[in-house]
């Protein structure tokens, strides 16, 4: 909003919009509208448009947002060396997290926020104990809605066996302890985390929403389920618990596709490739 009318005084320069999601159902009507008018001035200022994901493109389109001739879709990257390699000490976060070592590690690496759908899957989480026990579910991240899902957590009686981190600066090494990676998230632009996830070899399950649908192919590098559903979340849980056999062969064949689709190497490619075209025109 603040940089892209920079054209009205200096012509000569080429504007680049990256749309990172777009999240119209969080504000009023009122706001709405508003946003609306402005994104459909600001495109008028605008050389370029690069959209995260295929499916951020279409709602960008749907919306009026950006221009067919002049949008890309380059998707965001990962550092799918690092990620795959990094070492981690489980005995240690065992340890400091109370686990046992027997148990099914579930995790979620998200901003605690309304957004993210922890609601659903701390839900679907509580029903799934009923025939896993041995489960526990680790929510990394921070945000607005922490004393909410606190208060969930309490209702269902479920505090021994989930446990909030809050913000981490190890991500990378707590991935590598995850059994299932969760995404329960109502909307999405291009989530760097399920990318993150399938690098560090760890199986998705992830709901069927804009943004996740570009990642995961269901069936095929994760499971997708729908949109807040415990039932759909709970039963893809427990598939991949008791077919072991499934959740190696979609971690192996995930971890496999990060590497090909979001390298740093292919996204700079890609990236640098856009600019250089704009500046020889």
């Amino acid at each position: 909003m603040y940089t892209r009318p920079m054209k009205l005084l200096c012509p000569g320069v080429k504007v680049v919009h990256t749309f990172h999601g777009i999240y119209l159902e969080q504000y009023g009507r009122t706001i709405r509208r508003f946003y609306c008018r402005i994104e459909h001035l600001l495109k008028k200022w605008t050389d370029w448009f690069i959209c995260v994901s295929e499916s951020e493109r279409v709602e960008a389109m749907r919306l009026g947002f950006a221009c067919q001739e002049r949008t890309s879709v380059i998707y965001n990257a990962v550092d799918v060396e690092l990620l795959s390699t990094v070492e981690t000490n489980r005995n240690k976060y065992l340890e400091e997290f109370g686990f046992s070592d027997q148990v099914c590690i579930i995790g979620c690496v998200a901003r605690l926020e309304k957004m993210k759908g922890h609601r659903y899957l701390i839900s679907a989480f509580a029903d799934l104990l009923n025939s896993n026990p041995e489960c526990r579910l680790l929510l990394i991240g921070d945000g607005p809605e922490r004393r909410q899902i606190e208060e969930q957590i309490r209702t269902l009686g479920v505090e021994e066996y989930v446990t909030l981190t809050g913000i981490r600066h190890d991500v990378p090494q707590l991935l590598k302890i995850f059994d299932i990676f969760v995404s329960a998230s109502l909307k999405e632009g291009m989530p760097y985390t399920l990318v993150e996830a399938l690098a560090a070899g760890v199986t998705v399950v992830a709901t069927d929403v804009i943004g996740n649908r570009d990642i995961i192919h269901d069936g095929e590098n994760g499971i997708l389920v729908q949109s807040e559903d415990i039932n759909s979340i709970e039963d893809a849980l427990r598939k991949l618990i008791e077919e072991p056999e499934l959740c190696d062969r979609l971690r192996m064949t995930g971890q496999e596709d990060a590497r090909i689709r979001f390298s740093l190497d292919y996204s700079q490619e890609q990236l640098f490739g856009l600019y250089g075209k704009l500046v020889d025109k």
